[in-house]
């Protein structure tokens, strides 16, 4: 009988352990979708959690060409860089257009010339009287690589007015900054060091005649959707 009540005992043991097992996992399976529908949630347009209150800045990513207020963000300011002749331009040099604005950079095997191919369609798009209205600009987030003239090749490859704009670390730190965007050096593991690649947000903006930011359209909405939400937003 003795021998009998130890059995058992191990098997509820076994059986108690094989339970608890089962619901840690669950916990964990449930935990890991909230992590998931938390990151589906949120954009971060620059680094969470790096030690500066000047860049962490987390902000909703908006649904789509519909949804595209920040309240509380203060996105652009001003800025001094370099066209891809060689120019210092300055954000005053816009002042009296509209902006339709895209970080990237040219080595960029993707995101940047999908995007760029699409902000070349939506200001076909606009129609001529509108899109006239808008000047479409690339800045690059890594000076290092892309000078002038390397920006000046890249950018020929898509709207025949897209503006390409680079300068210093310093410079395209501060650009960053102002506009709350995230990019960061990825080191490509087996290549040499000028092998890298950049993660970095994948926003367009638009920005108003004196620099206020309109809307932040997300990689998902069609070039369809933006058009059409830039033609309710834009006065002629």
């Amino acid at each position: 009988m003795k021998k009998r009540f130890i059995v058992l005992g191990i098997v509820f043991l076994v059986i108690g352990f094989g339970i608890g097992q089962i619901i840690k996992a669950q916990m964990k399976s449930n935990s890991m979708e909230q992590d998931i529908e938390a990151e589906e949630e949120i954009t971060s347009l620059s680094p969470a959690g790096s030690g500066s209150e000047d860049v962490a800045t987390i902000i909703k990513a908006p649904e789509s060409s519909q949804q595209t207020s920040m309240p509380g963000v203060s996105i652009g300011g001003a800025f001094t860089l370099v066209d891809q002749h060689g120019k210092t331009v300055t954000d005053k040099d816009f002042a009296g257009n509209y902006m339709l604005l895209f970080f990237g950079y040219t080595y960029c095997p993707d995101v940047c010339p999908t995007e760029l191919q699409k902000m070349s369609r939506v200001m076909e798009l606009l129609g001529e009287d509108k899109a006239a209205k808008i000047q479409p600009v690339f800045i690059s987030v890594d000076p290092e690589r892309d000078d002038p003239q390397t920006v000046k090749d890249y950018v020929g490859n898509f709207h025949d007015r897209l503006i390409g704009l680079t300068g210093s670390q310093e410079q395209i730190d501060a650009v960053k900054k102002a506009y709350k965007v995230y990019s960061s050096k990825v080191e490509m593991e087996g290549m040499d060091a000028d092998n890298y690649m950049m993660n970095h947000s994948s926003f367009m903006y638009l920005m108003s005649p004196d620099g206020a930011n309109v809307a932040l359209y997300p990689a998902k909405d069609t070039a369809e959707q933006v058009a059409e939400d830039i033609k309710g937003k834009i006065k002629l």
